[in-house]
């Protein structure tokens, strides 16, 4: 999973009842929440399958900054990427519409298909592409 909002998005929770939003976004928008009865992820079960999620931790979007308690890609925060169950979980440095652009990404994603974990580097290494 590639920064998924697997227990919802705090920017969906701040702007789910302003009207440019839910035009755009409609009901859909709506269940991204992490708050109230339509948040959608309440109404999920486990995954029952090996899953490997990861989870970006910069953004240029620095104006939701302030919507985060922790760590986060712009979007959705490290916290709610995360599933009790997941077999294993990576950080990092991109933001939430560029993860999916990144080969590094695209490589750690080929990696767990065929060996069940990523790799995870040691501090002080260099940006990945």
């Amino acid at each position: 999973m590639l920064a998924p909002p697997n227990k919802g998005s705090e920017v969906t929770q701040f702007f789910k009842n302003w009207p440019p939003y839910l035009w755009i976004y409609g009901s859909a928008g709506q269940q991204l929440g992490i708050k109230g009865k339509e948040a959608i992820f309440k109404q999920l079960h486990d995954v029952d399958i090996e899953t490997g999620i990861i989870a970006g931790n910069w953004t240029f979007e620095f104006w939701f900054r302030w919507l985060f308690k922790g760590g986060n890609d712009g979007k959705v925060s490290i916290d709610s990427t995360k599933l009790d169950n997941m077999q294993d979980h990576l950080i990092v440095p991109f933001s939430h519409g560029n993860i999916v652009r990144s080969q590094y990404v695209a490589k750690q994603s080929i990696r767990f298909l065929k060996l069940g974990k990523f790799i995870h580097k040691r501090a002080g290494t260099k940006k990945p592409r």
